[in-house]
């Protein structure tokens, strides 16, 4: 008898019946084995086996492999065209089942989907300037004795003596973070509350587009301002704005150029930016006072690292002195007492949602959130596949004598196979259509909701509208596979008895799916009313005064006599009161 070593590999032996046409494999196997024992003879185990596993090889060509039957029989679209009718059909004749099983992942699909363009929206902050890989915002961490403060508002030099002593900045760009102005045009006056000022390069720097002038001249008068697109229709409708004088409480402003309303994107909005050189109180040098957001450009692969602890120089060069005179200090002894700066670099598309500082020039997203919301989305998704699943499965009992009809009259398993793949398929497509219906449909109230403005045909391109596709299909494939692989395993002969019984490992799978189900079902629901709660909350609370018919009055800082104001207005019929701080 021969030792098991001393036959040829089976691993190729198998390769070999499965491939080889059956009238064809008893006559080409014994030549094989034939040859084999005679090299064992010959040249011994190892180069016996080694020459096999050539041969078999060698014997793979087209005439000699195996002919499906569905090639013998029917060509593969028309195998397909029957399949797509036996789905079709067979969702149609069970109506609730099939409007269940669409319905429900329509619905998650949908979520899922404002989800997603939710969370585009946020990660998206920033990324249309021209050299957003390279661009920085300088942010400080301030000791102080007893606590820490972290500002986005840095002193006005800390930018521009870096472009002087740091040789691995490209440029500089400041923003004032502005204040409310009255503006006044052909004897209507308006408050602006969206100003900024900034450098004579901030167009060069950041991308945002110019309609109407250049950006090497937009700033070439000391008192210009750039109006936003739809500010300068609010000013002069369908007039050509440059050259227009608008009288403000900085003087007048000569309109000098349009710009593009700025993106939703951006951690900075504007309505009107002027040249930083009108604001006379920051000309002055200053390395201690917080007064602009400072901005650099860096070269190309210089690491921002760099910088940070170059900063720390800076500081010792040009602060420490300034420090000195207004303290009356040493400023060692400054430091010696808990106070310090720490200085460092901000990617700019980290601002939205990586930064909380204070002096932002809006309330920030935060990345916690992003990671929650797709992990919400995910798991929608998913149970929603749980969900077809199991209902798949739970019909098993009722599918069990179409399979064992159709394998007696002649089905194989992979043409069931493929029947279950296509229905669970056709449910996938169908449902990513009705989502993409329904999210047209409630996108202006979820834009109203969020205080966004996502337009979704800025996504249907070619390649969204193929990953859409692809998603789908392959959420089909992979929600139908253990239904069909299970339906289609089923034994004629046990299933036309009537004596079906299903095996504890399909039992314990489909249990194992319905506790996901319902933890995952529970986690949501609890966490909705928790949130819910906590707003309720914070709506509710009392903040120890009535807040109700209480009104605020924005930038009283402006008037000239609040005693006046403060008579004039007690004289009003209904006020009750009236304070100021």
């Amino acid at each position: 008898m021969a030792s098991p070593r001393n036959i040829p590999p089976s691993f190729y032996t198998k390769l070999f019946e499965f491939i080889c046409r059956d009238e064809l494999f008893n006559e080409l196997k014994g030549d094989l084995d034939e040859e084999f024992y005679l090299d064992l003879e010959e040249l011994g185990l190892k180069k016996a086996r080694k020459t096999y596993k050539r041969e078999v090889l060698k014997m793979i060509r087209p005439s000699i492999i195996k002919k499906t039957k569905l090639n013998n029989t029917l060509s593969f679209p028309a195998m397909f065209k029957i399949n797509a009718k036996l789905a079709f059909r067979n969702l149609l004749k069970h109506k609730l089942y099939t409007f269940i099983n669409i319905g429900g992942l329509a619905i998650s699909l949908s979520v899922c989907m404002l989800i997603l363009l939710y969370v585009n929206s946020e990660v998206s902050y920033d990324d249309y300037h021209p050299n957003k890989d390279r661009l920085y915002r300088v942010a400080l961490d301030r000791f102080y004795p007893d606590h820490t403060s972290y500002y986005a508002l840095t002193p006005f030099s800390m930018a521009e003596q870096a472009a002087i002593d740091f040789p691995e900045v490209e440029a500089f760009c400041r923003i004032f973070p502005g204040f409310g102005i009255n503006v006044t045009y052909e004897n209507e006056t308006f408050l602006e509350n969206g100003l900024k000022a900034a450098d004579k390069n901030f167009f060069e720097v950041f991308g945002i587009d110019l309609l109407d002038g250049t950006k090497e001249e937009i700033f070439s008068v000391q008192n210009a301002v750039v109006l936003s697109q739809t500010t300068a229709e609010k000013y002069f409708g369908t007039e050509d704005p440059i050259g227009k004088v608008l009288q403000s409480g900085l003087g007048d402003l000569i309109v000098t150029g349009i710009a593009e309303d700025t993106p939703q994107n951006t951690h900075f909005k504007f309505d009107l930016m002027i040249n930083l050189e009108l604001l006379n109180f920051l000309q002055s040098p200053n390395f201690v006072n917080f007064s602009v957001h400072n901005y650099l450009v860096l070269k190309e692969g210089v690491d921002p690292e760099i910088i940070d602890k170059k900063y720390i120089d800076l500081v010792e060069n040009y602060a420490a002195g300034q420090i000195e005179r207004n303290q009356n200090i040493s400023f060692e002894d400054y430091k010696a007492s808990g106070n310090g700066y720490r200085y460092y670099l901000q990617p700019v598309q980290d601002i939205h949602l990586k930064s909380q500082l204070e002096a932002e020039f809006e309330v920030n997203g935060n990345i916690t959130y992003i990671y929650i919301f797709l992990s919400i989305a995910i798991f929608i998704v998913a149970l929603a596949a749980v969900n077809f699943i199991n209902l798949a499965t739970a019909r098993s009992t009722e599918r069990a004598k179409e399979v064992g009809i159709r394998k007696v009259l002649g089905s194989e398993k992979k043409q069931l196979v493929s029947q279950f793949l296509l229905e669970s398929v056709f449910v996938s497509v169908s449902s990513m259509l009705i989502a993409i219906g329904l999210v047209f449909l409630i996108i202006p109230a979820f834009n109203g909701f969020t205080e966004k403005a996502i337009a979704l045909n800025d996504y249907l391109t070619p390649i969204n509208i193929g990953l859409l596709a692809a998603f789908s299909l392959g959420l089909g494939v992979i929600a139908g596979l253990y239904p069909a692989f299970i339906l289609s395993s089923f034994q004629p002969v046990v299933v036309l008895k009537g004596k079906l019984i299903s095996s504890k490992n399909g039992s314990w799978i489909r249990n194992g799916l319905v506790v996901f189900q319902f933890f995952i079902s529970i986690v949501l629901i609890c966490s909705t009313l928790i949130v819910g709660q906590q707003m309720n909350y914070l709506q509710d609370r009392n903040l120890g005064f009535d807040r109700e018919n209480v009104l605020v009055i924005e930038r009283a800082f402006a008037l000239q006599d609040f005693e006046t104001f403060r008579t004039e207005v007690s004289k009003i019929s209904g006020v009750n009161s009236i304070g100021a701080s």
